[in-house]
């Protein structure tokens, strides 16, 4: 079994914003964590079906996001199965 995971850290604000744009990837849900010394901060992550091409989704999200004007800080996108992990760390200037 493989899934994509997709964080993304976007200051609190947002994030009814980017949780609107994960719908389109994932029935799952969303988990929402704190940001270490950093209040205005959360961190979203949810998990898509492999189906997906994490690229793809990871290109889009940035596009809709700049599109929108919401400041993401990072975006990090993980794919997992039984055998290995593959990470790609992509954080905005």
């Amino acid at each position: 079994m493989q899934w994509i995971e997709i964080s993304i850290v976007c200051e609190r604000v947002a994030t009814d914003e980017v949780t609107t744009l994960f719908d389109d990837y994932t029935d799952n849900g969303i988990i929402e964590e704190d940001v270490k010394n950093q209040p205005n901060l959360i961190k979203l992550t949810m998990y898509a079906d492999s189906s997906f091409d994490m690229d793809m989704i990871k290109a889009d999200l940035e596009k809709r996001l700049t599109e929108d004007n919401i400041k993401i800080i990072s975006i990090d996108t993980d794919i997992f199965d039984h055998r290995c992990l593959r990470t790609l760390t992509v954080t905005a200037a």
